[in-house]
């Protein structure tokens, strides 16, 4: 036990300022699972996402030229030094969420051709095993009723 907490916990501190972190002043302490890389992915993979759709938030509010690092970093809820930290410029936003996107849409049309394929293949083996008699008759059938 660490400082009257559950060995399975960690106490930090830190002056991280977006709004997940920030609770009512410059620092947070709080109690974090020791699979704190989980944890800490888990943070940078959620404000690089609050970044991205903030942007493109902005993007569509004002126009792609006037949007600045700061507004994002201001609109965000982080400062314009993390905002750095994750993206050089505007640019290169824009760029993560244009990928992000296309990255979206390729992988629903990758599941559609998958069900598709699957459907595909589910019915040549559904035809395979038809006894031989039933697709002669069907075949003299369609023939008959063709004529």
């Amino acid at each position: 036990m660490l400082l009257g907490v559950p060995d399975q916990h960690i106490i930090y501190e830190t002056s991280c300022r977006c709004a997940d972190c920030l609770n009512g002043g410059d620092l947070y302490h709080g109690v974090v699972p020791r699979l704190w890389n989980e944890t800490i992915e888990a943070h940078r993979k959620a404000v690089r996402e609050a970044i991205l759709e903030t942007t493109w938030s902005l993007v569509t509010e004002h126009g792609l030229r006037s949007v600045t690092m700061s507004q994002i970093a201001e609109k965000t809820g982080i400062g314009r030094a993390t905002l750095y930290k994750y993206f050089p410029h505007v640019e290169a936003i824009l760029y993560a969420w244009h990928r992000r996107h296309v990255e979206a849409h390729l992988a629903a049309l990758a599941a559609i051709r998958d069900r598709e394929s699957a459907l595909a293949n589910g019915s040549r083996r559904c035809c395979r095993r038809m006894p031989a008699s039933a697709t002669t008759a069907s075949a003299t059938a369609a023939k008959s009723s063709g004529n």
